[in-house]
C-alpha cells in the first residue's frame, strides 16, 4: 500500500526500461529493442490524499543506456549489434551524449489515484524540453479487488440493515429503493439519451446528489418517525412533513445533472490534440527535435532502409 512520503529512486529500487518499435520499409530487418538505463536517479513525493501535492523527477545518464533485448528481425541480435547501437545512440545525430550527458523529466501535475493516475510533465532530451503525459490505468487485478471489496461492503450493509429493521415495518424500504432509482437512475438515463452536453461531472452530481438527498429526506420524513406507521413510531425527529420525498429529490437530481454538466464544461481544458505521427514521435525522442516535414524516402538501390537499427 502506498503511503505519503518522499521516495528516492534509482537502480537499487527498480529498473528503468525503454522499449522501441519498428516502422518503415525495413521494419522486417530491424529489431524491437529493450534498452535499460543503468545509471539514473529520481525522487517521488507522494501525497495520496491530494495528488496535486505529489511530484516526480527523474534524471538519466545518456551514456548508461544498454541494449538488453532485441526481438524480431531477420537474424538474432548479437553483441556486436548491441555495441553498434550504443555507438549510434551516442552519436551527434541522435543523443549526442558528449554535449548532453543527461535526459531529465520533471512532473508539473499529477491526478488520479494510486491505482489509476496521470502524470503530466516536461521531458528534456538533447537540450530541448517538450511536454509529455504518462498514464497508468487499473489492471484486471485492481478491478477484481475493487469488485470484491464492494460486494463485501454492500453485503455487510445489507445484513446490518436486515438486523436493524427486524420486527419493524419495512414498507419504507421498498419506497426508498424506488425513490433512489427515480432520483439517480432516471435523470442519468434521460440525460444520456437526449442531451449531448451531459458529461461525467453531471453524471456524478446526479447520482451522488440524488442518492444523498433521497436518503437524507427519508431519514427526516414521517416514513421513519413522527407517525404511527413509521419505522420508529415512538420517536419523532421528522422535519420533512411528507412520507414520499420523490417530489423533491427527483427534480433536484435533474437540476444537479444540468448544473454539474455546465460546471464540467467550464473546467474542461481545450480539446486534445490529434494523435501524433509515429515517425514524428520517434524523431522527437531520438533527437529532441520535432519533425516538421517528412522527406520522401529514396527508392534507389543505394537508399537505406528505414526502420533498421544499422545499415544493411
Amino acid at each position: 500500500m502506498l503511503i505519503d512520503g518522499t521516495y528516492r529512486l534509482g537502480p537499487t529500487t527498480g529498473r528503468l526500461l525503454i522499449r522501441t518499435g519498428r516502422a518503415g520499409l525495413g521494419r522486417r530487418a530491424g529489431h524491437d529493442l529493450t534498452i535499460e538505463a543503468t545509471q539514473w536517479s529520481g525522487e517521488a513525493v507522494v501525497n495520496v490524499g491530494e495528488p496535486d501535492g505529489s511530484s516526480v523527477s527523474v534524471t538519466v545518464e545518456t551514456d548508461s543506456l544498454e541494449v538488453r533485448e532485441g526481438s524480431g528481425g531477420l537474424k538474432p541480435l548479437t553483441d556486436a549489434d548491441r555495441a553498434e547501437i550504443k555507438r549510434t545512440l551516442a552519436d551527434k545525430a541522435l543523443l549526442h551524449t558528449a554535449a548532453h550527458p543527461t535526459i531529465a523529466f520533471r512532473s508539473t501535475r499529477i491526478t488520479g489515484t494510486p491505482q489509476s493516475f496521470e502524470i503530466t510533465g516536461e521531458l528534456t532530451i538533447k537540450g530541448r524540453t517538450h511536454p509529455v503525459t504518462a498514464h497508468k490505468r487499473s489492471g484486471p487485478s485492481d478491478e477484481l479487488f475493487t469488485a470484491r471489496v464492494a460486494v463485501a461492503l454492500f453485503g455487510a450493509l445489507g445484513i446490518a440493515l436486515a438486523v436493524i429493521v427486524q420486527g419493524h415495518s419495512v414498507g419504507f424500504l421498498a419506497q426508498l429503493a424506488t425513490t433512489v432509482a427515480a432520483s439517480a437512475v432516471t435523470p442519468t438515463l434521460l440525460y444520456t439519451f437526449y442531451w449531448r452536453h451531459f458529461n461525467r461531472t453531471g453524471l456524478l452530481w446526479t447520482v451522488y446528489g440524488g442518492t444523498t438527498l433521497t436518503i437524507g429526506l427519508y431519514l427526516f420524513s414521517t416514513a421513519v418517525s413522527g407517525s404511527p406507521t413509521a419505522l420508529i413510531p415512538t420517536a419523532d425527529f421528522a422535519w420533512f412533513g411528507k412520507s414520499r420525498p420523490a417530489m423533491v429529490s427527483v427534480p433536484a437530481a435533474f437540476l444537479l445533472g444540468w448544473a454539474g454538466s455546465l460546471a464540467g464544461r467550464r473546467r474542461s481544458g481545450p480539446a486534445q490534440a490529434p494523435e501524433e505521427d509515429p515517425l514524428a514521435v520517434d524523431a522527437l525522442l531520438l533527437t529532441g527535435r520535432p519533425l516538421t516535414s517528412r522527406a520522401v524516402t529514396p527508392q534507389g538501390p543505394s537508399a537505406p532502409l528505414r526502420g533498421t537499427h544499422r545499415p544493411l
